[in-house]
């Protein structure tokens, strides 16, 4: 077994580590079997890649994240699956944790969405959806026939 540390000290946690594991594969019923491991610790290699200024800067960019309200888990995540479907670079989040409406709101907003598509339970009985720019705030109602398009990635100004 071996583990390797920052030698300058700044981080006491161990950066990466490994060994043999011969006995492991045995020990859950399998055969006797030669084996090794290595594994990076996450945490303390980022932590001192950013210290080095090698770690590059993360913005998180979302296309779409689609709030579901009420009783609407199915229809959301039918919408979020026809939003990915626009392309593979499409990024699309959608709620599973049945967090608020707020907090999803907030979450949409630390995540950098550009816009937000609200699913109610209202909304779906009039037979649309809330389409909301994130930057700006502004948004409007538009019905579900027509989002999304069939081709290219729909925003409140497409419907304002």
């Amino acid at each position: 077994v071996f583990e390797c540390f920052d030698s300058t000290g700044e981080v006491s946690r161990s950066v990466f580590g490994g060994g043999r594991y011969d006995d492991l594969i045995e020990s859950f019923g399998g055969q006797p079997t030669p084996a090794v491991g290595v594994a990076p610790g996450h945490a303390t290699l980022k932590l001192l890649c950013q210290r080095a200024g090698v770690w590059p800067d993360e913005e998180l960019s979302t296309d779409y994240y689609v709030l579901g309200v009420g009783d609407t888990r199915g229809e959301a995540a039918a919408l979020a699956s026809d939003l990915r479907a626009l392309g593979d670079d499409v990024v699309v989040e959608q709620d599973v944790s049945d967090r608020s409406f707020g907090a999803q709101l907030g979450y949409a907003d630390s995540i950098n969405a550009e816009t937000v598509v609200v699913v109610g339970e209202r909304d779906l009985e009039n037979g649309e959806y809330t389409v909301k720019d994130m930057e700006s705030g502004d948004e409007t109602t538009v019905p579900v026939e027509e989002f999304p398009p069939e081709e290219g990635l729909p925003t409140y100004e497409d419907y304002e």
